[in-house]
């Protein structure tokens, strides 16, 4: 299941290209524009996900871990669901509306537990992790575009998405080096020792960088709509 997250972060950085950034950081976007930005993020995830399914085989054998496939084969599908709530999570941030944003994420991380805990107590195994993480993600994005009150149209407006895509592709580019040194780290841990020690090592990572999502993360996060 680590292993499979640290995959599907560096894909997902070609999911969007910092266009959700880019939506907050523009304030003269029409509804048009919008919509434009929610089909080239659709149609994006639609493809990455079909890549993700087809590559997912030789992904497992680079890493040296046979049971891998099948977790990627179900995580891509989250590319899909997020292409839903890309935009509404955008506009959210960009009025500032945290409560209504938070009260999405909240639902999922409820969600996730539910289904993840009854499945492990029933013996499902990483089976509950990754359904566990699919339920998140369903409950998030619906609960992202109710609160948001935004749905795409087919009336769409490419003027100006070049500047968009520049912006966004900057973001990107520097959420890349981050996200590249994690799933490095992860392939030469999978490599050269189990994927047991991934596990662990995922673990140990998540706990101690908890202080900073409660105290910088919020503070990034402010700091861009403001």
């Amino acid at each position: 299941y680590a292993i499979a997250l640290s995959v599907l972060a560096m894909v997902e950085l070609l999911q969007e290209f910092g266009l959700g950034t880019a939506l907050i950081q523009r304030q003269d976007l029409t509804r048009a524009q919008v919509s434009a930005v929610f089909w080239v993020v659709a149609s994006t995830s639609l493809l990455l996900t079909g890549l993700t399914m087809v590559a997912a085989g030789a992904i497992s054998r680079i890493y040296g871990e046979p049971g891998l496939a099948w977790p990627l084969r179900l995580l891509c599908l989250t590319f899909l669901l997020n292409s839903l709530g890309t935009v509404p999570y955008s506009l959210l941030t960009k009025n500032i509306n945290l409560r209504r944003r938070s009260l999405a994420e909240a639902f999922g991380v409820t969600a996730s537990a539910l289904v993840a805990l009854s499945l492990a107590y029933l013996g499902f195994g990483v089976v509950a992790l990754v359904v566990g993480h699919l339920a998140r993600a369903v409950v998030l994005n619906v609960g992202l575009a109710f609160f948001a009150g935004w749905a795409p149209t087919l009336e769409v407006d490419f003027r100006g998405m070049r500047k968009l895509l520049s912006f966004g592709m900057s973001v990107a580019g520097s959420q890349l080096v981050a996200t590249f040194t994690t799933t490095t780290n992860t392939f030469v841990i999978a490599r050269l020792l189990s994927s047991t020690a991934v596990g662990l090592f995922s673990m140990a990572q998540g706990l101690t960088e908890a202080p900073t999502r409660l105290s910088t993360a919020i503070i990034n996060q402010i700091s861009l709509p403001v």
